[in-house]
């Protein structure tokens, strides 16, 4: 019986082995705009957070945006961890991301993305819990990832830091109404046309790597420019056809030392291609918390620059 037993338990053993996903991060390529490895399945998240598991001494739970430079050929050249407040975690995942080969078929040149992860894993209790060792060049031969989150036996419950406050951004506004010119007549090349053909179509500009990312470089960079708490910023921006800012006006920020430094970082917003120059307007508001305790501020209650009605 013992033996059947033993039998029936090993046939199970294979059976989860056989359902673990063997994945080998030297041989993978990552997307770098979805984040997803070419085998459609495992995420960087994911790789992250099993890695995190099985090399480090890393526990607790953390929100961490991270900045990824990336090589046209395909290699990290950098990553930076813009937020969080477990320095093991940071390190460790910096680390980890560092060993990423991307798909840069549609990149020629050095480009930045921007990745979010929320490490959650239980602490041991022990001296040596959160004690940052650097994660080596893993080797060939596969990696096991079973999950793209966090593993169930470690989650444990949130502590009372608050998490990121998610960064407003206010609608653009609407097309002003038609308003008659009088009585005064087309000019003559007007009246001499044979066609009223349509013209191009005014679209509302759409950030390039969407709105999250948008954020997290425009907030990083309010911070490299050292302003902290609170930043409010309404501005106009011309967007040309190709997405790059080619202008801008201010028309309001909550103090000076923030319209002192706004103005490059404004120019440096990409959007996606237009069929035409566009005018548009650009509301950002944002708690930079530069010290870990800095009094947090609810966006929510920060009455628009920009009223709509």
């Amino acid at each position: 019986m013992k033996k059947i037993l033993s039998l029936l338990l090993l046939g199970f053993g294979l059976y989860e082995a056989s359902q673990a996903q063997v994945f080998d991060v030297t041989k993978a390529i990552a997307d770098p705009f979805t984040f997803i490895f070419n085998d459609g399945t495992n995420t960087v998240q994911g790789y992250i957070y099993s890695t995190l598991e099985k090399s480090t001494k890393c526990c607790g739970n953390d929100a961490i945006y991270l900045e990824i430079k990336i090589d046209p050929n395909g290699s990290t050249i950098s990553a930076k961890a813009l937020t969080g407040k477990n320095e093991c975690y940071k390190k460790s995942i910096v680390d980890i991301i560092k060993h990423i080969r991307w798909n840069t078929a549609n990149i020629k040149s050095p480009k930045s993305v921007y990745l979010e992860v929320k490490p959650l894993l239980a602490c041991a209790n022990k001296p040596d819990d959160n004690q940052y060792v650097e994660i080596p060049l893993p080797k060939g031969g596969g990696q096991i990832v079973t999950n793209n989150q966090p593993s169930n036996k470690d989650v444990v419950k949130k502590d009372n830091h608050p998490q990121p406050t998610n960064d407003v951004f206010a609608q653009p506004l609407p097309k002003p109404k038609y308003v008659s010119a009088g009585d005064r007549k087309p000019d003559e090349s007007h009246i001499k046309s044979k066609i009223d053909a349509p013209g191009p179509v005014a679209v509302i500009p759409t950030y390039k790597q969407g709105e999250t990312a948008m954020a997290i470089y425009f907030k990083s960079s309010l911070r490299k420019a050292g302003i902290c708490g609170l930043a409010h910023v309404l501005a106009e921006i011309s967007v040309a056809k190709d997405g790059t800012v080619k202008g801008y006006r201010i028309f309001n920020t909550n103090t000076e030392q923030v319209a002192n430094v706004v103005g490059p970082i404004l120019m440096g917003l990409q959007y996606n291609s237009l069929p035409m120059d566009q005018i548009t307007y650009f509301e950002f508001k944002t708690d930079i918390d530069c010290t870990e305790n800095a009094p947090k501020i609810d966006l929510t209650q920060v009455p628009n620059f920009l009223k709509v009605e």
